[in-house]
């Protein structure tokens, strides 16, 4: 799934990160996280439709013992377990990734550098509020972000 995850159609190797700078790197966990949470939405609507089927009166008379109604529960209950599948590959893929950047990240030398980058692209903190946890200025923070971002690259050279 990890070669679903490309940045202008660039291909990637079994690393993930061919082709790629630092910041198209370190994004792609929150674009799996999207991913994710669309897929699960996907499939809490299907539950929803599934829901609101109307069920089979029992009661009337039938002729024929074909159950054509069973064939819209069957198909949506197929697809729910069809996505949910792919939302366990998907949550393992991430996992993996997450562990992976989190590792990488820690590997750099500069203490700030570690937490701008974990807060940003782990925790998927916008550069505004890292400033305000941190207790530096925004340009400050853009300024930290951009030097992380650089080490980052020094410090996993050849991984890009």
């Amino acid at each position: 799934m990890l070669t679903m995850i490309m940045t202008d159609k660039k291909k990637m190797d079994k690393r993930g990160g061919a082709g790629m700078n630092a910041k198209e790197y370190l994004k792609q966990l929150q674009k799996m996280d999207v991913m994710i949470k669309q897929r699960q939405q996907e499939k809490d609507e299907l539950r929803t439709m599934l829901g609101s089927i109307s069920s089979f009166d029992y009661a009337k008379d039938r002729v024929q013992t074909s159950r054509a109604s069973d064939a819209h529960y069957v198909k949506i209950i197929e697809k729910i377990t069809e996505i949910e599948e792919g939302i366990g590959h998907l949550i393992t893929e991430y996992l993996e990734k997450k562990h992976e950047m989190i590792g990488q990240i820690q590997k750099l030398k500069n203490d700030k550098h570690i937490e701008v980058l974990y807060k940003r692209y782990i925790e998927f903190k916008r550069i505004e509020d890292i400033a305000e946890e941190m207790n530096y200025t925004y340009p400050y923070a853009i300024s930290l972000h951009g030097n992380a971002l650089k080490e980052f690259e020094k410090e996993n050279d050849g991984y890009f």
